[in-house]
């Protein structure tokens, strides 16, 4: 062996050596890294697509229930920022800098229900009416949404449009659930042919949807309860210590729909 081939062979050696420990250290913050992902009860996602996707898996059932929400309804934007369409709402949170967290609490309050996380897809995930999309459409959604390319997006690319707050491990465990739940557990609820939403002709003849909240937390809080609060059979009164008005009605609506009896 010459003396270049020893040189050769002491540097990847020692390359080796350094790689494992670092290899290590990551795998040991993906594992205890604190993610969204949750063992019981739900873990719900938004996904800001067209339409604006609810994807809300129930861990105690081993099912999935998935909400349509128009790009074109009007919703309350959190933090005084006024209605704005759902499908501009994103876009909003990234010019102000929110970091999400605009686009994720407009949307929980507007459903009245705890959203975890969202993915921001950056574009138009479906090409047809996005008001006529149907359980076989979400399932081919599904299918594009959770797989090993959108995860290389995701995470490995560093000019991505796609943006998320999931961690690496909370869509490894998102993946997999998506991979493995029977079609007979996925639940579609299309929130305009629910009646949701009424149409109105703006000054300029455009349309928008104004949203019915009674009829969205009547879907929520039949869809998207917590069966074990359910069982408990809990009761509870919410009061408003702080100088944010209306704040108690807010949550105990949230209460309400997961299962709570609200005094």
């Amino acid at each position: 062996m010459t003396s270049k081939q020893k040189k050769t062979k002491f540097r990847f050696w020692w390359s080796f050596l350094i790689l494992i420990p670092l290899l290590g250290i990551i795998s040991l913050k993906l594992i205890f890294v604190r993610g969204l992902w949750r063992d019981k009860g739900r873990t719900t996602i938004i996904i800001n697509t067209v339409p604006v996707l609810i994807v809300s898996i129930n861990h105690d059932k081993n099912s999935l229930q998935i909400l349509s929400f128009p790009t074109t309804a009007e919703i309350d934007v959190v933090e005084g920022y006024g209605k704005y369409r759902a499908g501009k709402v994103f876009n909003l949170d990234v010019l102000e800098k929110k970091q999400g967290r605009l686009f994720v609490n407009s949307f929980a309050r507007s459903l009245g229900v705890p959203i975890d996380g969202f993915v921001s897809y950056g574009g138009k995930i479906f090409n047809g009416d996005e008001n006529k999309l149907s359980t076989e459409d979400i399932v081919k959604i599904k299918q594009r949404l959770f797989n090993l390319s959108f995860l290389l997006q995701l995470f490995g690319n560093k000019n991505k449009p796609i943006s998320t707050s999931l961690t690496f491990l909370d869509y490894i465990r998102s993946y997999l659930f998506m991979t493995g739940v029977r079609p007979n557990k996925i639940d579609f609820i299309n929130l305009f042919h629910e009646g949701v939403f009424t149409q109105n002709l703006l000054p300029d003849q455009s349309q928008s949807l104004e949203t019915d909240y009674q009829k969205i937390d009547a879907i929520v809080s039949k869809n998207l309860n917590e069966e074990p609060v359910i069982l408990e059979n809990l009761k509870i009164e919410v009061l408003n210590n702080t100088d944010y008005e209306g704040l108690a009605e807010e949550v105990a609506r949230i209460v309400d729909n997961l299962g709570m009896a609200v005094l």
